[in-house]
C-alpha cells in the first residue's frame, strides 16, 4: 500500500518491504504507546498513584539510554536476526505487563517493549539507509514513521476498547498476539545487507555540517522532554478535570494519531524539499505556542485541538531529524539513530518524575510551563543546526 507512494528509482526490496514492516511498527508502536492515554487507569489498577507510576516510568526511559549499544549491535548483526529479536521482545514485554502484580513488574515489562521497539526500529531504518540514498531518504523515513502515528491512531485507539470493556491487561495481551504474524513474516523473508548509501557532498549542504551532530542530538533531546512534559499529563487532567472515560480518551488518542499522521506524511512529502534542519526547526517553532495555549482554561475541545497541533509540530520535527540521524556516524546508520534516540530518553527519563508530581500538586498548568520552556531551548539548538548547514 505504502509502496504506491515510492517510484522505480526506489528499490525493488523498499517498495516490497516497506509496507509490511510499517505495520509491524504500528502494532509495536500501539504496545509501547498504550500507558500514555490510560496513565491514570493502570495506576490505579496496580493500586499506586499517577505520581508513584510517573517515577517507575521515569526509571524505565533511563534503560533507553543503552540505544546506542543497540545501534552498535545492529550495525554487527545480520538486519533479520536483528528485527526478530526486536518483534520478540515487545511480545514478551505486553505478556509481562498484561499479567503484572505490581508497578516493579510492569516496569519490566515496558523496559522489554522498550529495548525491543528500539531494536526493531533501529534495524528496519538502518536497512532502508542501505538501499535509498540520503537526498531520498526523507520520503522513506517520513512513510515509515506514519506507524508512530497509526499506532496511537488505530493501535492504542483499538487497544482502548478492550480497556473500556475489559481491562488494561487484556489490552496488553491483545497487542502482543497481534506481533505474532509479523514475527513469521520477518523470518520468513531474507533482509540483505549491503554498505549504507551516502549522501553525495555536492548536493547536501548538510553534508560539511554533519560531524557536529551534538546540535542535531539536543534539538531533539529537548523535543522530546517537551512532549514528555504533556503527554504524561494530558490523560489524568482529561480524566480528572472533565470526567473522562477510557472510551473518551481512546477518541482523544485517535484524534492525536490523526495529526501525527498528518505531521509524518507531510515529512515524507516535504523534508527533502524543504531540507532537514529547516524542518526541524520548523517543527520546534510550533510546538511552543501551542504547550502556552494548552495551559490557558478551554473548553475540552479548544484544548485537544491545541494539543492535536502542539502534537504535529513535534511528530514533524522529529521525523525530519531521523534521516540525518542515520548518517551521523558514516558506515554506521545504527550507531547514529541510536544516539540521538538515547538522548531523546534522557529528555523523557528528566521530565518524568517531575511533571507527574508537578501534577498531582499544582494541576496542568505547571506541566505545560515546562513544556515551552524545553520547546523553546529545542528551537534555540535547532536555529543553531539550521545556520550550520546553510554555511
Amino acid at each position: 500500500m505504502l509502496s504506491r507512494f515510492l517510484d522505480q528509482t526506489d528499490a525493488p526490496e523498499v517498495r516490497r518491504t516497506i509496507t509490511p514492516l510499517t505495520a509491524a511498527r504500528v502494532v509495536s508502536t500501539a504496545t509501547y504507546r498504550l500507558y500514555v492515554p490510560f496513565l491514570a487507569t493502570i495506576a490505579r489498577g496496580l493500586g499506586v498513584s499517577v505520581a508513584e507510576l510517573g517515577v517507575v516510568l521515569a526509571v524505565t526511559e533511563l534503560f533507553g539510554l543503552t540505544s546506542p549499544l543497540i545501534g552498535r549491535l545492529v550495525d554487527r548483526l545480520p538486519r533479520r536476526p536483528s528485527m526478530l529479536i526486536g518483534l520478540i521482545c515487545v511480545s514478551m514485554g505486553g505478556v509481562v505487563c498484561a499479567t503484572a502484580a505490581n508497578r516493579v513488574v510492569f516496569g519490566v515489562g515496558i523496559v522489554l517493549i522498550g529495548q525491543g521497539k528500539t531494536c526493531f526500529d533501529v534495524t528496519g531504518a538502518a536497512w532502508f539507509s542501505d538501499h535509498v540514498s540520503y537526498e531520498r531518504r526523507g520520503r522513506v523515513i517520513g512513510l515509515s514513521e506514519t506507524s508512530w502515528a497509526l499506532g496511537l491512531l488505530g493501535g492504542v485507539s483499538v487497544l482502548g476498547i478492550f480497556v473500556e470493556f475489559a481491562t488494561w491487561r487484556w489490552a496488553y495481551g491483545v497487542a502482543a498476539l497481534g506481533l505474532t504474524p509479523f514475527v513469521w513474516y520477518v523470518g520468513r523473508h531474507s533482509f540483505d545487507r549491503r554498505a549504507p548509501l551516502a549522501h553525495s557532498a555536492d548536493r547536501s549542504v548538510e553534508a560539511r555540517w554533519i560531524p557536529k551532530a551534538w546540535l542535531a542530538i539536543a534539538a531533539s533531546c529537548l523535543m522530546v522532554a517537551s512532549a514528555q512534559c504533556l503527554f504524561l499529563t494530558f490523560g489524568p487532567w482529561l480524566e480528572d478535570e472533565r470526567g473522562f472515560t477510557a472510551g473518551s480518551l481512546s477518541v482523544v488518542a485517535f484524534l492525536l494519531g490523526a495529526g501525527e499522521l498528518f505531521a509524518s506524511s507531510g515529512s515524507a512529502v516535504l523534508t527533502d524539499r524543504w531540507g532537514k534542519a529547516r524542518s526541524v526547526l520548523m517543527g520546534a517553532v510550533l510546538m511552543v505556542p501551542m504547550a502556552l495555549l494548552f495551559g490557558l482554561q478551554w473548553p475540552t475541545v479548544a484544548a485537544v485541538a491545541v494539543l492535536v497541533v502542539f502534537l504535529v509540530g513535534f511528530e514533524f520535527g522529529i521525523v525530519s531529524g531521523l534521516s540525518t540521524a542515520l548518517s551521523l556516524a558514516p558506515g554506521a546508520p545504527g550507531k547514529g539513530l541510536g544516539l540521538m534516540l538515547a538522548f531523546g530518553t534522557l529528555g523523557r527519563s528528566a521530565v518524568s518524575i517531575p511533571a507527574t508530581a508537578l501534577y498531582e500538586r499544582h494541576g496542568a498548568v505547571p506541566p505545560t510551563l515546562m513544556a515551552a520552556g524545553f520547546g523553546g531551548l529545542a528551537v534555540a539548538a535547532a536555529a543553531a543546526r539550521y545556520k550550520h548547514s546553510r554555511r
